[in-house]
């Protein structure tokens, strides 16, 4: 399934910490050259509205990325298919897991904008 089909708005959460909240699928599928590459490797999960929850299966973009996109000081968004399967196993358990690691690694925005005492109430 792609990343537009889903009800919005979804929670992507990767393993290097990273979580973010997508509004709408116009942002779901606009990514930078850098992420692509990342995230290709080390894959995300993604929850829907609907409570449903995915893997990554692949970032393809759909044009091919020029020199000029990897290299500047902000590299540019490029429209990306963004293809996901259903997780297997427990899907919320996973993402639970997953978005608790998120929010320990202390690199994504939540942990900026939130204090301590009321990031402890996710993490348990």
């Amino acid at each position: 399934m792609m990343v537009t089909d889903l009800p919005f708005p979804i929670v992507i959460v990767a393993p290097d910490g990273w979580a973010e909240l997508i509004e709408n699928g116009n942002d779901a599928n606009s990514w930078n050259s850098i992420a692509i590459r990342k995230y290709s490797g080390i894959g995300f999960i993604v929850a829907d509205a609907s409570g449903s929850v995915w893997d990554l299966v692949s970032l393809t973009p759909i044009r091919k990325p020029t020199l000029f996109d990897r290299f500047r000081l902000q590299p540019r968004p490029i429209v990306t298919d963004v293809l996901l399967k259903g997780t297997i196993g427990h899907p919320l358990a996973i993402f639970c897991e997953r978005l608790r690691d998120a929010l320990s690694a202390d690199s994504d925005c939540m942990t900026h904008i939130w204090t301590p005492p009321r990031l402890q109430t996710f993490r348990s």
